[in-house]
């Protein structure tokens, strides 16, 4: 009988309560699992770890302590949740899927381990319908905190299967619950432009901007370009153009404004 974890496990900040953690991650070796030690413990600071280093993109690193993480507590769902993550980043798709479901066995009701795997099956392995049924069950979590993620990525998948309808209806879900999410307002400005609300795609992404910080997205400059032709505002137009071509001079959207061409 696997071992019973709360619900929503998470990862302990164990990484400040056992020696030989502390550091910087590119110098730790991960955690054996000593004697008189609780072997979740071991795995949570080598699943920290092991994430440390997936931030890093060290990826090498990450799989050897996330490994440790499993060998220290198999039936602890964390480490496989990183390790599906991990295996995705690194193309290796069949492992990637394994892990996710691993997790999911572990803990099956688990929202971020739902949400991750429906993404997971609707942008890299094509299963976008079973993918969907996952992200819907995690949106509708009750105590599930951050819902707007996976109706953001159920309006991603629908997208990718040319449902615009169910798309938008999940996309304005994601607002109703983060009004500031910016890849639902920009989605949802695109959305627009496409439907011809040349108004309504504007204060979208006008949102958009203004939930940001940092240099804007070529596709979001390109689609500010492509707004502002319909509109006719030539001092907006020529500051979406220019921060185009500054910022992002080597992007297919920026080849694509060389041409003229459009979302």
């Amino acid at each position: 009988m696997p071992r019973k974890f709360p619900r929503g496990a998470c990862l302990p900040l164990m990484l400040l309560l056992l020696p030989g953690v502390q550091g910087c991650p590119a110098r730790q070796s991960g955690l054996d699992l000593p004697a008189n030690v609780d072997p979740v413990r071991v795995a949570s600071a080598n699943t920290r770890l092991g994430i440390a280093y997936l931030r890093q993109n060290n990826l090498e690193e990450a799989e050897r302590v996330l490994r440790k993480a499993v060998a220290a507590a198999a039936d602890y769902p964390p480490p496989y949740q990183v390790l599906g993550l991990l295996y995705s980043r690194a193309g290796d798709l069949g492992k990637a899927d394994v892990n996710f479901r691993r997790a999911l066995e572990l803990e099956p009701d688990n929202p971020v381990y739902l949400n991750a795997y429906g993404q997971f099956l609707c942008r890299t392995r094509g299963r976008r319908k079973e993918g969907l049924k996952l992200l819907l069950q995690a949106a509708g979590d009750p105590i599930y905190n951050t819902p707007e993620i996976p109706y953001l990525n159920a309006g991603l998948c629908s997208l990718g299967a040319g449902q615009r309808k169910d798309a938008e209806q999940f996309l304005l879900r994601a607002l109703q619950r983060n009004p500031k999410l910016p890849e639902a307002l920009l989605e949802m400005s695109v959305l627009r432009y496409q439907d011809g609300g040349r108004l309504s795609a504007r204060a979208y992404l006008q949102r958009y901007e203004q939930a940001v910080s940092g240099p804007r997205t070529p596709r979001s400059l390109l689609l500010g370009v492509c707004i502002e032709r319909l509109l006719g505002d030539k001092d907006q137009l020529a500051s979406y153009e220019l921060q185009l071509r500054n910022q992002h001079p080597d992007s297919d959207e920026a080849a694509r404004l060389k041409r003229g061409d459009c979302l």
